[in-house]
């Protein structure tokens, strides 16, 4: 693919963003560079993880993702223009110092309020779980190209990798993400954008009630019950992971404590029934369902999930 193309590939999706949520193209690239960087929809980015304006040390936006017993932080720097520029490299490692080194009351001084705000909850995080708990995850994004880099770049790119390296850290990182990276990072998501109709076998009781439908301003939805083995076929079959598309957090695994108490309960033959009470469920959305309550095959039939 040519350089012309994937920066007209790139722009043409920040114009359609920047329209959609009337938001400048500046913004609309950092939405852009995010959504794919985080992995999360356009839709969930949250306004107060932004940390630009005055005094923002190079530093746009920090996202933290906590699970209770570890964490992913996001620092992203972006710039809507093709130069990957090394004094602004220095600044986002200033940025990084205030993040993760300088003492509070020094910090108390900054007069960004929101970075000062988001110090504050990064440090919160770090004392609670532990540094050796948390991935810290530093992303530089422009439209240009990574394999033109300055050697000056390189080595403060490998400077801020070195002096917060995973001897601290779970995991530590430092990239510079340009056109490559994010037009391959676009075509992985595009990959997974597949349409997904599915027929689930329900748990239906015409003697207890087991359904509970709701409608309001056009919409509706259903609660029911679904074995696990409707969900685990699903997921198994959809190779590409297009199922979990707009799902905002990635797969934890079985990291931590309450993923752990979670896989030990719904593997439990002794304990499995359970399960049904000491968890929320799973919401799927989708363009359209039905219901068959018939008792000798009950279903529901779920259009784009």
């Amino acid at each position: 693919m040519s350089m012309h193309l994937r920066q007209q590939i790139i722009e043409s999706r920040v114009d359609e963003i920047a329209e959609q949520l009337s938001i400048s193209a500046d913004e609309a690239f950092l939405r852009f560079g995010h959504s794919l960087i985080v992995g999360r929809s356009l839709h969930a980015f949250d306004n107060d993880d932004l940390t630009e304006g005055g005094q923002d040390k190079q530093i746009d936006v920090i996202t933290i993702e906590d699970d209770g017993d570890s964490a992913d932080v996001w620092i992203l720097q972006a710039k809507h223009s093709p130069s990957f520029e090394s004094n602004m490299l220095i600044q986002m490692g200033n940025g990084l110092n205030w993040l993760l080194e300088r003492p509070r009351a020094e910090i108390s001084r900054l007069a960004n309020t929101n970075l000062r705000d988001k110090i504050y909850e990064y440090r919160s995080v770090q004392n609670n779980l532990g540094p050796s708990n948390l991935r810290v995850h530093v992303a530089f994004v422009t439209t240009g190209r990574t394999t033109v880099l300055s050697d000056e770049f390189k080595e403060e790119l490998e400077g801020i990798r070195n002096r917060y390296s995973s001897d601290v850290f779970e995991f530590f990182d430092a990239k510079a993400y340009g056109q490559d990276e994010l037009i391959a990072l676009l075509q992985a998501q595009e990959r997974q954008t597949r349409r997904i109709d599915e027929r689930l076998r329900i748990k239906y009781d015409a003697n207890n009630p087991s359904l509970i439908r709701y409608y309001a301003q056009g919409l509706k939805g259903l609660i029911c019950s679904i074995p696990a083995q409707e969900i685990a076929r699903i997921v198994n079959a959809d190779t590409d992971g297009s199922i979990f598309d707009l799902n905002i957090r990635r797969f934890l695994g079985s990291r931590g404590a309450v993923n752990k108490d979670i896989q030990e309960t719904c593997t439990s033959a002794e304990n499995s029934y359970e399960f049904w009470f000491l968890n929320n469920g799973i919401t799927i959305v989708c363009d359209e369902f039905d219901a068959n309550t018939d008792p000798d095959d009950a279903h529901i039939r779920l259009e784009n999930m």
